[in-house]
Order: structure tokens, then sequence, then C-alpha cells
């Protein structure tokens, strides 16, 4: 009885595709290499994505845009600016979300800065 396994089609240390052999014989390894033009065909998780990279040790799934960074410390893709903490809360009886600091009632006019949870008197110019 065979046994499937995934396998990952590698050129230029990209995943350009994945495929199921029921044998991993190494005849066969190698004529998919020779007829594709790949650099090399390993054996890959059943969650692998096209386009994901192989540096010949492990996988790392696509990057998600362009301007984004791989964080080798925390094995993730980073946006270059951090997301904003979200610590609002959906308020049913209202309808309405809620930050976690009401807003003032000195009748000045606030911005939510999300990068320091507060709120944030908006100055305007008078000119």
């Amino acid at each position: 009885m065979s046994v499937e396994k995934n396998y990952a089609f590698i050129k230029d240390g990209r995943v350009v595709n994945v495929v199921v052999f029921d044998s991993d014989s190494q005849n066969l390894i190698t004529q998919f290499i020779e007829k594709f033009s790949l650099d090399e065909i390993v054996e890959a998780p059943v969650d692998l994505e096209l386009d994901s990279t192989w540096d010949g040790i492990k996988f790392r799934s696509p990057i998600p845009f362009a301007s984004w960074t791989y964080n080798d410390e925390i094995d993730c893709w980073e946006a270059p600016v951090r997301r904003p903490f979200m610590s609002w809360q959906w308020d049913e009886s209202t309808l309405a979300w809620q930050a976690p600091i009401p807003y003032p009632t000195d009748g000045k006019d606030y911005e939510w800065e999300a990068e320091i949870d507060t709120w944030v008197e908006v100055v305007k110019d008078n000119q």
C-alpha cells in the first residue's frame, strides 16, 4: 500500500507548485525536476501555499504586501506600521462602539489616539 505525500516544486527559492505523489521514488522526482527546470522537490506540509519561500530548511508563507518584512525572531511577516490596539467594545444597549476611556465632557474637540489609547484634544489653527 502506497502512502501519499505532498511535495513542493521549488524554483529560485519559491514554491511554484504543490503536488501529491503516492511514491517518493528518486526517479520520479528527478524526472519532474528535469521536465520543469526545477531546483528541487521537497516534502511539504498539507497547508503549504504557492509563492511560499523555501530556504533549504523551512518554508515561509508568501509575503502579504510588498512593504512587509519578515521577523525571524517571532517567525512571521510584519507590517511597516504597527496595527493599532483595538480596545473599543461594542455596546449592545446603544448599538455603538465605546472607547475604553469615556469621551471628555469639557466641551472641547477630541480625537482617539490609538497608539497611546487615549483621547487627544484637537487644536484648531485660527489663522
